[in-house]
């Protein structure tokens, strides 16, 4: 039996791991994950940035206050035959208001017939006033079926409203009987159909009207 010799020994051959555990293998398992994120060979990756909250909707917007009906007032009820500026009524014949006011101004030569009433009118101007007359007749005798006044004259309404009076004044007279009028600068007492219109000029009144105003 031979003795071995150095050139018989062999150096101990390595058992081979798994393929997993051998560098440059196929197969490396991915390195481990933290929350957030993968870790990179720096290590963990920053945390992803915070979602920023919403910001909560308006609140609504409250309605516009509903503006109050006006009062009812008893415009129709407004007595036009009652009322007077002065010594002037509706209703009045041309010889009182010439006994009056004297001669008038300026007069139309003849009346003209007015259709909605069938009447013949005819205005008188006497300067202070301007007095509407009408008759059933062309040559009169007429009567007085509407007022209006103006500066100087001082005459005035039985609840004391005359030219110069305020529109408070004219309200706080009046306002049982307020009607509504398209002018932006009058106040109606009554109905168009028969009423009194007062017009004024910086708060004060520049005319007084008794009558009909529509038919």
């Amino acid at each position: 039996m031979r003795a071995a010799s150095a050139d018989d020994t062999t150096a101990p051959t390595a058992k081979p791991g798994p393929a997993s555990m051998q560098p440059g293998a196929e197969g490396v398992a991915p390195p481990p994950t933290v929350a957030g994120g993968p870790t990179t060979p720096g290590g963990p990756t920053a945390p992803a940035p915070p979602i920023p909250p919403t910001a909560p909707a308006p609140p609504p917007k409250p309605n516009p206050p509903v503006a109050p009906a006006p009062a009812p007032t008893r415009a129709d009820e407004f007595p036009l035959q009652q009322t007077t500026l002065g010594p002037l009524h509706l209703g009045m014949t041309d010889a009182e208001a010439v006994k009056i006011l004297k001669r008038p101004k300026a007069k139309p030569p003849k009346a003209e017939l007015q259709g909605a009433t069938g009447d013949y009118v005819s205005f008188w101007d006497f300067g202070q006033a301007l007095l509407q007359m009408a008759a059933p007749d062309p040559k009169g005798p007429f009567k007085v079926v509407s007022i209006e006044i103006t500066a100087p004259s001082k005459f005035k309404t039985p609840a004391g409203i005359g030219i110069g009076s305020t529109r408070g004044e004219v309200i706080a007279a009046y306002q049982d009987f307020l009607g509504q009028t398209d002018e932006p600068n009058a106040i109606l007492v009554g109905s168009p159909y028969g009423g009194m219109l007062v017009r004024f000029q910086r708060d004060r009144a520049v005319s007084i009207f008794i009558g009909a105003m529509a038919f």
